[in-house]
């Protein structure tokens, strides 16, 4: 059956939770190169995200029809949470201390990890159409909360205040948010469009206060191949690495640092050749 997503432990470095279409879960160990553990039946519907509690052993499952919480020691469910509308993702903060849920009629909740009770809410700006949640990624420091859908804009907030700080608008190639996930600044993230392209960028406030008038997300870097699109990525924790998934099925990997030294000397380099800065470096309202 397909894989439709898969998560190491931050505990357990070699362990590896793999999800397919028919709703079950496999637990490997890539050491040993085993299968730990079979939840067979753990979903109704294909398994859409996987999570890991960053200091307990518990894991958190979601597809359309709920989301699971598990006992990593027993292999056993803890707790099924309702799905309401339908789940887009599900994920434990930086700190484990909340579980954001994200539905598919674009309300995002926070609910507190252990009494799982609700923290609070998270809302979208009145639209005419659907937003249609794709992806959301929290800081590592829990300030901040990003999300994209099948728009070109994406939409932070903060997290204590559940306020609404920005909406970044990507390039018109863009049509849908694929992925994103935050760099360990916790200002930047790596955002991936259906257009194929990673863009490197800054995302959150420069400040505590919010984004001023005008003011707009900065591209540090852009990752593109000329000959396949990037429909998928992970980056490692320290951000050093990032493995990127082609349309024509490889997967190629690349060197962060590098890639940033190699951007820089080509801003360099049209510099010399007479643009400007306004003209070199690239700005999203």
């Amino acid at each position: 059956c397909a894989v439709t997503c898969m998560q190491f432990s931050p505990l357990r470095k070699s362990e590896l939770a793999v999800a397919t279409r028919d709703g079950a879960i496999y637990i490997f160990d890539t050491d040993a190169q085993r299968l730990l553990a079979t939840l067979k039946n753990a979903h109704k519907h294909g398994v859409t995200s996987i999570s890991f509690h960053p200091r307990n052993a518990i894991m958190i499952t979601s597809s359309v029809d709920a989301i699971n919480i598990w006992d990593l020691k027993k292999w056993t469910k803890l707790k099924t949470l309702g799905a309401g509308s339908g789940i887009a993702d599900a994920k434990f903060n930086a700190a484990g201390t909340s579980l954001l849920v994200a539905f598919r009629d674009d309300s995002i909740i926070s609910w507190s990890t252990g009494s799982y009770e609700v923290q609070g809410k998270y809302d979208l700006p009145k639209m005419e159409r659907p937003f249609s949640i794709q992806c959301m990624c929290a800081s590592s420091d829990g300030k901040y909360l990003l999300v994209g859908g099948q728009s070109s804009d994406m939409y932070i907030w903060e997290t204590d205040s559940k306020q609404l700080v920005a909406a970044i608008e990507l390039p018109p190639s863009v049509t849908f948010v694929v992925n994103a996930t935050f760099l360990p600044d916790n200002k930047s993230a790596a955002v991936l469009g259906d257009d194929g392209r990673m863009l490197f960028m800054q995302v959150a406030p420069t400040t505590t206060t919010h984004l001023a008038e005008g003011s707009s997300a900065k591209l540090d870097m852009e990752l593109a191949r000329k000959r396949a699109a990037i429909v998928g990525f992970a980056l490692d924790v320290s951000c050093k690495y990032c493995s990127a998934i082609l349309s024509d099925g490889s997967v190629i990997l690349y060197d962060i640092q590098v890639a940033r030294k190699f951007n820089g000397k080509v801003r360099e380099a049209t510099l010399r050749m007479g643009s400007t800065a306004e003209e070199v470096d690239v700005s999203f309202p």
